[in-house]
């Protein structure tokens, strides 16, 4: 009985640790030294090596007068090494020393791996209550590079403690459905729930409703990373360390959820575009507008209904998957913003590029910034600059019929999460919900929910 109140303990003790880091006590006498760098991103940009990418645009922040000494570390992605490195850096961190400016994916894309394997920061937006990060906003007023006052400030504000800015996010994304504009007709709201969609007669906003992702025999490509946290909207107050639903409510919507995935709910599926079926909700693909490599197709360019998926009190939730952040005990977050800022610069137009393996591409949209950004459209993601066309550095740019359409349910964004380690319980546990509804595995859903949930609450509460 006494473990639960030992381990609070603990981390009351961690806590009080990295409070410390911010006024530098844990580091006070040490020299500076060159600024250090960490990247726990995919290995591999639109064209090239990350670090081959990255190593340009380093010599040019050194050109424009931004730090020359600086020494990056890549987080190996997975196993023992990135066991080993973890701890090691949490160490640091904990001393007041450590990377100066981190730059994280916690969701690859490239190769479909994730660091599943210990975060460096399970729950980043606990980390910011910690004091692990610096305010930039001083920086940001004095910024040469980025729009800072164009970005997305309903999702910029998730980085936000009563500090200020602590935490950048780096692009973020959004569940929608589309259907051909001949098909469905919506007008997003902020208004609309998630019981209102699955209420409507219509059965499209039913089927909009649908989290799951598809299937090999008819999938339409996707434009957002639906989990079944979005439904809730804002998961936690990280301050507070609580839970912003009730064990009932998880529940509840658990089992409406697990209800979607019976084929007796989807009576008058016919009624649905052939490209729509039980399993299988068309997504937004950005590449040019694409909508899928399996007949049947929406063709390229065609004019879409962009329908958002509400979350339970109104509105659309976002997702944060990549961000960075300055070192609280960082003696160069002066040239640790610098390089940020460059790095979420606009990008002059590159004609020809040259990549680590000798050759070159031509894309007239491309250069080193933006080419290395590509690493933060990892499940479709949206820069967080807003003056930034919605585009994919291969493929080319939105139609301005269906950037307005999706502009349109971007406007409804009323609630924003950075994926962290909640966020991944709740997803683990529908999927397990599913897999034992389906018969695949024995099991008890009621009590996978409420053990669920008990650890989500004891985790906020400890992390």
């Amino acid at each position: 009985m006494k473990k639960p109140a030992f381990k609070k303990m603990i981390a009351l003790m961690l806590a009080l640790l990295i409070s410390c880091i911010p006024l530098g006590a844990c580091s006070l006498g040490k020299p500076a030294g060159p600024l250090r760098i960490l990247l726990d991103v995919s290995d591999r940009t639109m064209y090239s090596n990350t670090s081959y990418v990255f190593d340009k645009l380093l010599e040019e922040i050194a050109a424009e007068g931004g730090p020359a000494d600086v020494e990056v570390e890549y987080l190996p992605r997975t196993g023992v090494e990135r066991e080993t490195a973890i701890t090691r850096l949490r160490t640091e961190i904990m001393a007041g020393d450590g990377p100066d400016l981190f730059i994280i994916s916690s969701c690859y894309w490239w190769d479909g791996e994730s660091p599943d394997d210990i975060p460096l920061f399970p729950m980043p937006e606990k980390s910011m209550y910690n004091g692990l990060f610096m305010p930039l906003d001083k920086y940001m007023e004095k910024a040469k590079f980025a729009q800072w006052g164009d970005f997305n400030q309903t999702v910029m504000e998730v980085g936000q403690t009563d500090k200020g800015q602590v935490l950048v996010p780096l692009s973020y994304t959004f569940p929608v459905t589309c259907f051909r504009r001949t098909e469905a007709n919506h007008e997003p709201s902020k208004d609309l729930t998630w019981d209102d969609m699955l209420a409507d007669g219509s059965l499209i906003m039913k089927a909009a409703a649908v989290l799951q992702g598809g299937s090999d025999e008819n999938q339409i490509g996707g434009f957002g990373n639906p989990n079944f946290d979005a439904v809730f909207g804002k998961v936690a107050d990280y301050k507070a360390e609580e839970l912003l639903f009730t064990q009932e409510e998880f529940a509840e919507y658990a089992y409406k959820q697990l209800e979607l995935y019976k084929e007796e709910s989807w009576a008058g599926l016919e009624q649905l575009p052939e490209y729509f079926h039980t399993y299988a909700r068309p997504w937004y693909y950005t590449y040019g507008d694409r909508m899928g490599g399996v007949p049947p197709y929406i063709r390229s360019g065609e004019d879409l209904t962009v329908i958002p998926q509400y979350n339970k009190d109104g509105g659309v939730t976002a997702t944060v998957f990549h961000y960075a952040c300055v070192n609280a005990g960082s003696k160069r977050g002066e040239d640790a913003f610098f390089v940020l800022d460059y790095l979420l610069g606009r990008g002059a137009v590159r004609a020809d590029v040259a990549t680590a393996e000798g050759g070159s591409y031509t894309q007239a949209q491309a250069d080193w910034r933006q080419d290395f950004y590509s690493l933060f459209f990892g499940s479709n993601g949206v820069p967080i600059d807003q003056g930034v066309e919605y585009f994919n550095v291969h493929e080319g740019v939105i139609s301005a019929h269906n950037r307005t359409a999706l502009e349109l349910a971007e406007h409804c964004i009323t609630a924003v999460n950075i994926h962290g380690k909640l966020n991944k319980q709740m997803a683990w546990m529908m999927s397990q919900c599913e897999t034992i509804q389906s018969g695949y595995e024995e099991g008890n859903i009621e009590a996978l929910i409420a053990e669920t949930y008990r650890v989500m609450q004891m985790e906020l509460q400890e992390g």
